[in-house]
């Protein structure tokens, strides 16, 4: 990370203490013509997605709509986006552990 980018909390507006978490948001547009014709030819091919990835005539099926960074503060995480941060630690932990 560069430091111009660094900046106050978006939450708390205080500073960024020595441990800090940055989010970046990117909403993305389902391109559906695109998904169709993939899963089409994957359909088509009878669930070989590597031939349907070498037909399908776009690799994108997403387009970015616009894009957020966020910085938060450690205190801010842990007491007021303590939810969220546990549900990315088990989703963390499932994808490292997986049943």
């Amino acid at each position: 990370m560069d430091l111009t980018e660094l900046k106050p909390c978006e939450i708390c507006k205080g500073k960024i203490t020595p441990v800090f978490y940055v989010f970046e948001l990117d909403t993305l547009l389902l391109d559906q013509q695109a998904a169709n014709q993939f899963l089409g030819l994957n359909h088509f091919f009878q669930g070989h997605t590597a031939l349907a990835d070498i037909f399908t005539p776009t690799r994108e099926i997403a387009n970015s709509l616009g894009k957020e960074k966020m910085l938060i503060c450690q205190k801010c995480m842990m007491h007021k986006l303590s939810d969220f941060y546990s549900v990315f630690q088990f989703a963390k932990s499932e994808n490292e552990n997986p049943s």
